[in-house]
């Protein structure tokens, strides 16, 4: 796990950051925050947040007990409906 802080963002990242894909979900509210969802086959590999402080505890658990792609894609949902698809950089 990694944690930053910014004078206006705190970052954190739970997991590995090599991934095959990688889901953002965007938000527009006041905090100016996003979580990244990082997919290796069909597990969650990885998670990054800016200003996503219980998102990001509660994947770092998630990940750690093996959850599924889909799985975390639902949970992520919930929370935040808008998720847009990125491909990492080669």
């Amino acid at each position: 796990m990694f944690t930053d802080r910014e004078p206006h963002s705190r970052v954190q990242f739970a997991g590995v950051a090599h991934a095959d894909e990688i889901v953002v979900s965007e938000d527009d509210s006041d905090e100016k925050g996003f979580l990244g969802l990082y997919r290796r086959g069909d597990r969650l590999v990885g998670a990054l947040g800016v200003n996503r402080r219980r998102s990001t505890a509660r994947l770092r658990s998630a990940i750690s007990q093996g959850i599924s792609w889909s799985d975390a894609l639902a949970s992520v949902r919930q929370d935040q409906p808008a998720l847009t698809t990125r491909s990492p950089a080669s």
